[in-house]
């Protein structure tokens, strides 16, 4: 997508976690409104693993950070990390 194109589609990268998603693009999947015009807290992916019926990894971006770098976050099912607002 070209910088100021909001109609072309968006690349998102998975940052950490399993060796299996760890840094992979993902390309031609996402359009600028699924990235862009929704709330941040509705963006992610519940990624299986291969070899592993569950649990699943559980990728989210920074709320405050860029929307399309995806943040290994743990696994489905298991409580969040502390936020860093919360002084955990």
């Amino acid at each position: 997508m070209e910088l100021g194109d909001e109609s072309g589609s968006v690349t998102v990268r998975l940052v950490g976690g399993p060796s299996c998603w760890d840094g992979v693009v993902v390309e031609g999947v996402f359009d600028h409104e699924e990235i862009y015009e929704v709330p941040v807290e509705e963006l992610g992916a519940l990624l299986s693993v291969p070899g592993r019926a569950s649990p699943r990894a559980v990728y989210e971006p920074d709320p405050d950070g860029d929307r399309t770098a995806w943040l290994f976050r743990g696994w489905e099912g298991q409580a969040p990390p502390p936020t860093r607002e919360s002084g955990d």
